[in-house]
């Protein structure tokens, strides 16, 4: 059948090339993929409607304020306030006046004007229970500070009916009662002068 030596030849050249191969080491899988890098797919991420709405809602904030950061200052300037109406003081003698003490008193005349830093304000007539004493009322207004002072009242020394002012020289009120007596009140010391200096 077969020639013996041949075969014989056959397999020792098969075991020198086994024991030539062995002697050298192949390639790892490791070491091919590393040759030869197979790609992969890379995962999509899936996000929701709402959470990618939300996200751009996100990124467009941060826009605009790195946007408004890089902006100058805008330049704030004060609200002018509104011209409110200015009461005119009425100074000087009048019929008209604002009583604060209108239910004690039968007013007959008034005066007003600046004494100083204040307003002074004189109210005169008669005692509203007992029309035959006369009465003056005073009261100041400090206007830096808009605060008023008390009422302060004054009857005259006689009883001589209402009175009514004739002449304000300040500090002085000169007052005539309904019968002719004059009477002076002093503003700074808050009396009666006795005998009335008239002018």
């Amino acid at each position: 059948m077969f020639d013996q030596p041949l075969t014989r030849l056959t397999f020792v050249s098969l075991i020198a090339v086994s024991m030539v191969s062995c002697g050298q080491r192949g390639p790892t899988a490791a070491e091919s993929f590393q040759a030869y890098p197979i790609a992969t797919p890379t995962p999509t991420a899936t996000i929701h409607p709402l959470d990618a709405t939300k996200q751009a809602d996100d990124e467009r904030i941060e826009r605009e304020l790195a946007t408004a950061a890089a902006l100058p200052s805008p330049v704030v300037y004060p609200t002018p306030e509104p011209d409110l109406p200015t009461r005119t003081i009425e100074t000087g003698l009048s019929i008209i006046c604002e009583r604060p003490s209108f239910q004690t008193m039968i007013g007959t005349n008034c005066w007003s004007d600046f004494i100083g830093e204040e307003l002074a304000f004189v109210f005169v007539g008669a005692d509203f229970d007992d029309p035959r004493q006369g009465r003056l009322d005073t009261y100041t207004v400090n206007l830096e500070q808009f605060e008023s002072s008390p009422v302060d009242q004054y009857v005259t020394p006689t009883q001589s009916g209402a009175i009514t002012i004739t002449t304000v020289l300040p500090p002085r009120v000169f007052t005539e009662a309904e019968d002719g007596t004059r009477f002076v009140f002093n503003l700074d010391t808050r009396t009666w002068e006795d005998p009335p200096p008239y002018p």
